[in-house]
């Protein structure tokens, strides 16, 4: 059967088995430093010569990917999916099976729409929320703070990367300040283009990261306003009356990053 005629008979998803001919394709182009003149740049083309129908199964030979629904537009129906590679997909559903929170599978493939790019994910399922969470990033974090009136704590991942609230509605976990857990998360943009962090789960663990805390020693000095700083580092007037500290003393102290900036603060001290 002729090529073209295969493929105008084929189905959306089908594998087909191609013999591909590598053509390169040699261009010159303008040299972004002008003294050197111009340079060639090679290109290469597939053309397909030769092509056969598949036994397997329609989309199979595409990866299995994993993503919870962050919300589902009944009226548009519509499923918005932030996957497990932080990449947020729409698809169109008929079926009202899934719900907000679902955690689901699904194999995915891009397209370009009106010159853009889009990730279109087919084959969605639901699935075990235990083995999805597996297939997102994870990372060691430290906590540092917990605001326990508004039930939540603040973590870091690390020096120049993103920050996180978890509020205690959505894990079981209440640690204190310094304490590190391990993150399974994803990323998101919020409407203003902003990078924001959607953690997934929480697990105690046992591993740390020194760029994350420290222990220093130094002089403390109480300034006006009730708060103090040693070696550069906050300590709040809370953290003040609860170690008992009433005036400038040398003390050995823990401190913990806040995320911003080169901004650490003390949770621990003890007078030397």
């Amino acid at each position: 059967m002729d090529l073209i005629q295969l493929l105008k008979q084929s189905e959306l998803g089908q594998i087909f088995k191609f013999k591909l001919h590598k053509q390169e394709i040699k261009k010159e182009v303008e040299n972004r430093l002008s003294i050197f003149g111009k340079k060639n740049d090679v290109e290469y083309k597939f053309v397909p010569l030769i092509a056969e129908e598949s036994e397997k199964e329609n989309w199979s030979i595409l990866q299995i990917e994993y993503g919870f629904v962050e919300y589902v537009n009944t009226e548009k129906q519509i499923l918005h999916i932030i996957s497990n590679t932080s990449n947020e997909l729409f698809q169109k559903y008929d079926k009202e099976f899934l719900k907000k929170g679902d955690y689901v599978s699904f194999r995915q493939y891009s397209k370009t729409i009106k010159d853009e790019k889009r990730i279109i994910p087919i084959q969605i399922t639901m699935c075990d929320k235990s083995t999805a969470i597996r297939n997102f990033k994870n990372r060691i974090v430290v906590v540092d703070d917990v605001n326990d009136s508004k039930k939540l704590f603040h973590f870091v991942l690390g020096k120049g990367l993103l920050t996180g609230i978890a509020f205690f509605s959505d894990t079981e976990i209440r640690p204190d300040v310094g304490e590190f857990l391990k993150v399974y998360f994803s990323v998101k943009k919020d409407k203003t283009g902003k990078k924001k962090l959607v953690p997934m789960l929480f697990e105690k663990t046992d591993e740390t990261d020194k760029a994350l805390q420290k222990t220093i020693s130094g002089e403390l000095e109480i300034k006006d306003g009730g708060f103090a700083f040693v070696d550069d580092c906050y300590v709040s007037k809370k953290t003040l009356e609860q170690f008992y500290i009433v005036n400038d003393c040398f003390v050995s102290a823990k401190a913990v990053y806040t995320g911003e900036g080169d901004k650490w603060k003390v949770y621990e001290i003890e007078k030397i």
